[in-house]
């Protein structure tokens, strides 16, 4: 049997049908969910050719099926529509998505089947493209199978397997119907018998649901957090109980500096009797805005997303400090424990910084995070470690909460840096005690194979915070084949063959970068260390032998950049009268200890006394700083009244976003 569809005044072409075959194909979905299916199932078969194309497509869903009492009202008027939008689909299909078949295929037909009375009916509809204002129906016959529709497409032309198999088909599916396939699980969308399911764009585990009490209403909350590219905004919907949209608002928590995107669906009785405007079709509603219910309502729901950004931001951070550190924004730490500790102390900060004001890091270039990061890693390294909240409110304006959140954080952060940095200081100076006991108590019975070279290879930050080990105790040959190594350099430059390498055998060889004013802003800095017993004097001869080392690596074009910087140091107890003439002869370049310089390369006389001395000037300012701090730190967690209360302000504060 034959009919025609009452059109409504409008054409088929120019009713705006879809024409990308995704939103085809999300239509008959669509059109599933909406007769109540808890399945939809994507059926697609490819010819055996190499072509790929499509032999048959089909969509079935065991919704309720198409009343043929009913045809004319659900399938025989174009633009027409029974069926209720609600908060889940962005768009109304009216009665249009039926027809979009014809832009996939030439001919579309229906099986159906649906209940009357006890008794189940089935009956096909099928509409071809050449002739879209007739339907064509059988007429119903009774069925044992259970109600559902299947859509079969004929004539597919072009459409080719992949284009239904490929990942942005099923993510756009997945992206259309997350919210409603998250809020009812017992729904399910299948593509040739696997599921395209919503975790292709919701997290499921940052996400959640939960509901609330207010005044006797409740209300069911669920949370959910988009995943990064699911192109949703950020909003409240509150619904009724059949998910119609009575209001929606921005959460003002979107924060894409952290890409936290996310939506909340908050359903009640409550809401099937409100109005955001108040007055609706000359009814007055008593449920509005201004309702007390609801202003407390939007209150929980606005605290409860802001506390999720922070949880979120706080477990964000790491992954995002640490790919500052790897794109070169951090500044250079030695490999040391002082540097590992004022590092550390960097990190906490700026991950601190982080989840108070993210929006200061985003869309920021390179070079402007780099330099704030410098410039707070300056600040930490001085006793103003409170201005950094002033220097950032100046960057960008900073609200009462998130200055005494950075305040806080500030100074919990402070307490655990000062007792690393303390420690690691108290250590190194117990050590230099013990150095100066071998040497100027116990010089007769220490050497410098078993003692001397064994204590300066495990603590070369004696010569400097800044340098890895590159070699200890070696032929010189090795020595600047591992040196190449540590470069990442081609090794076959140096002549293995040259008895000058295999006669020499340097103490300890160190290396690490350096900012300097040069073009490419960063130098190679190396030191060579030749170390000696207490009781030998550095003579003369002594001297030669560095000297000797100097002048075969200067040989090598493989280290004559001027990118690289050469230290040659020699320690001993005494120095003899011609090294300190030598000495005191380079006075006037303003380096001491200098007793050889010749363009990038430098030898330096010391005795041990001087090494010790260096180490006290460069540590004495901030040890002593230090352990003032430690005394004030300890003063502040001494028991007393104050300090319980103190805490459990503190804790109160934290506990809010720990549930």
């Amino acid at each position: 049997m034959k009919e025609k569809v009452n059109i409504k005044d409008k054409s088929f072409d120019g009713a705006g049908l879809k024409k990308d075959y995704i939103e085809t194909i999300i239509e008959y979905i669509l059109n599933g969910f909406e007769a109540h299916a808890t399945e939809v199932s994507i059926s697609a078969q490819a010819f055996s050719d190499t072509f790929n194309g499509l032999k048959s497509l089909e969509i079935i869903d065991n919704g309720s099926g198409i009343n043929y009492e009913t045809r004319e009202e659900t399938f025989g008027s174009f633009l027409i529509s029974q069926k209720q939008n609600n908060v889940f689909f962005d768009r109304v299909n009216k009665g249009k998505g039926r027809y979009t078949f014809s832009n996939i295929c030439g001919e579309a037909k229906w099986t159906t089947v649906y209940k009357k009375g006890d008794k189940n009916y089935k009956y096909t509809i099928t509409i071809r493209n050449c002739e879209r204002d007739y339907c064509n129906y059988t007429e119903p016959v009774e069925t044992d199978e259970t109600t559902g529709t299947k859509v079969e497409f004929f004539g597919l032309g072009k459409l080719k397997i992949e284009n239904l198999e490929g990942e942005d088909f099923k993510q756009q599916i997945a992206a259309f119907f997350a919210k409603y396939l998250y809020l009812h699980k017992d729904k399910h969308i299948f593509l040739n018998g696997i599921e395209i399911p919503y975790s292709l764009v919701i997290d499921d585990s940052l996400s959640s649901s939960f509901t609330k009490t207010i005044d006797n209403f409740v209300f069911k909350i669920d949370f959910i957090k988009w995943i990064e590219g699911s192109n949703q905004k950020s909003f409240a919907y509150y619904v009724d109980q059949s998910y119609v949209e009575k209001f929606k608002e921005h959460t003002k928590c979107n924060n894409n500096a952290v890409k936290f995107y996310h939506s909340v669906f908050i359903e009640s009785t409550y809401f099937d009797d409100f109005s955001s405007v108040g007055i609706e079709n000359g009814f007055e509603y008593e449920k509005t805005q201004t309702d007390k219910v609801f202003k407390e309502l939007q209150t929980f729901i606005f605290d409860y997303v802001k506390n999720r950004l922070k949880e979120y931001i706080q477990t964000e951070v790491p992954r995002i400090v640490q790919s500052y550190i790897d794109d070169g924004l951090f500044p250079d730490f030695a490999d040391d424990p002082i540097a590992n500790a004022q590092k550390e102390d960097l990190k906490s900060v700026v991950s601190s910084v982080y989840c108070v004001q993210p929006n200061l890091f985003f869309r920021t270039k390179k070079d402007s995070k780099k330099a704030i990061i410098g410039c707070l890693n300056l600040i930490l390294k001085t006793d103003e470690r409170e201005n950094i909240i002033t220097i950032l409110d100046s960057i960008q304006k900073l609200s009462k909460e998130e200055r005494e959140q950075l305040a806080n954080t500030l100074k919990k952060y402070e307490p655990s840096s000062v007792v690393k940095l303390l420690n690691t200081i108290s250590a190194r100076y117990e050590i230099i005690e013990k150095i100066k006991t071998l040497i100027f108590n116990n010089e007769q019975f220490t050497n410098e194979r078993n003692h001397i070279q064994k204590i300066i290879e495990q603590n070369y930050w004696l010569f400097g915070e800044e340098y890895n080990l590159v070699a200890a105790d070696e032929r010189l040959d090795k020595v600047l084949t591992k040196y190449l190594k540590y470069l990442d350099r081609n090794i076959n430059g140096i002549n293995y063959d040259n008895p000058c390498y295999k006669s020499k055998r340097p103490d300890i060889f160190i290396s690490g970068m350096r900012d300097v004013a040069s073009p490419n802003g960063e130098i190679q800095q190396n030191i060579i260390v030749e170390l000696k017993a207490p009781y030998v004097k550095l003579t003369f001869d002594i001297y030669r032998q560095i000297e000797d080392y100097m002048m075969a690596i200067k040989k090598e074009p493989e280290f004559n950049s001027i990118y690289y910087s050469w230290k040659f140091i020699c320690v001993c107890c005494e120095l003899s009268p011609e090294v300190i003439d030598r000495r005191n002869s380079y006075n006037e370049r303003g380096k001491k200890g200098l007793v050889n310089c010749q363009s990038n390369y430098e030898i330096y006389a010391y005795t041990w006394s001087d090494i010790f001395t260096m180490f006290d000037i460069r540590h004495r300012h901030l040890y002593g700083k230090l352990q003032k701090k430690a005394n004030e730190l300890a003063m502040m967690y001494n028991p007393s009244r104050e300090l319980a209360d103190r805490m459990t302000n503190e804790i109160s504060d934290l506990s809010g976003i720990a549930k």
